[in-house]
């Protein structure tokens, strides 16, 4: 998995997409 940029988070986070 890639961490990406969170603005949110104002971090590098990983987030896992929920559908």
């Amino acid at each position: 998995e890639i961490k990406k940029y969170c603005p949110r988070c104002n971090k590098m986070t990983l987030h896992k997409e929920k559908k």
